[in-house]
């Protein structure tokens, strides 16, 4: 019995794990996991976004809430070798990719760090794209006050189908312990 209700234990974490590794997102994500960190030429760079007109210290990554008041990007260089040479960041429009919200040439960063503090027009679907001299580019899809439903149903339609997987494995077990719990029990004589 005490194998069986280590089995049931590791089910039920491994299947509670697996239904909440998408709501810890960005906070509890290890750098090499974190989604707002891309790949520049052979260093790292983490894109942060804050609102604090209207969302006060949260910080964002693709999806901000509002194209309302004032917002500030952050680059973070994680390596060293980006700070020497440098980086440069761009902000537009989708729509229209000739008007720049922000254009900011590749420059030296000795602390690691570029921010640049805009306001979006509107709301919709823009790009930030980092580069170096180098000429190496990431770009990061920026969806302000937006749904990208085709996205968000198949979110909920991946996860409805782990959570369905993990229903359907307990029940399995538990109907295979009841059965095994009815062979055991001896009947009863009147």
């Amino acid at each position: 019995m005490k194998i069986k209700l280590y089995s049931l234990s590791v089910i039920l974490f491994f299947g509670l794990g697996l239904t909440t590794s998408n709501l810890m997102a960005h906070g509890g994500a290890a750098i090499d996991d974190d989604t707002c960190v891309v790949q520049l030429d052979d260093g790292r760079v983490h894109f942060s976004a804050y609102q604090p007109e209207t969302t006060e210290g949260s910080e964002y990554c693709n999806h901000l809430p509002t194209a309302e008041g004032k917002t500030i990007v952050v680059l973070d260089l994680v390596e060293k070798s980006l700070r020497s040479e440098g980086v440069g960041l761009k902000i537009f429009s989708i729509k229209d990719a000739e008007n720049m919200l922000v254009d900011i040439k590749p420059k030296p960063l000795q602390a690691g760090v570029l921010e640049a503090t805009f306001v979006f027009p509107s709301s919709g679907r823009y790009i930030a794209e980092i580069f170096d001299n180098n000429e190496s580019k990431a770009r990061i899809p920026l969806d302000i006050d937006f749904v990208n439903w085709p996205r968000e149903i198949g979110l909920f339609l991946y996860n409805l189908a782990r959570i369905a997987i993990v229903v359907y494995l307990l029940y399995r077990l538990f109907k295979y312990i009841k059965r095994k719990l009815a062979r055991n029990t001896p009947a009863i004589e009147e």
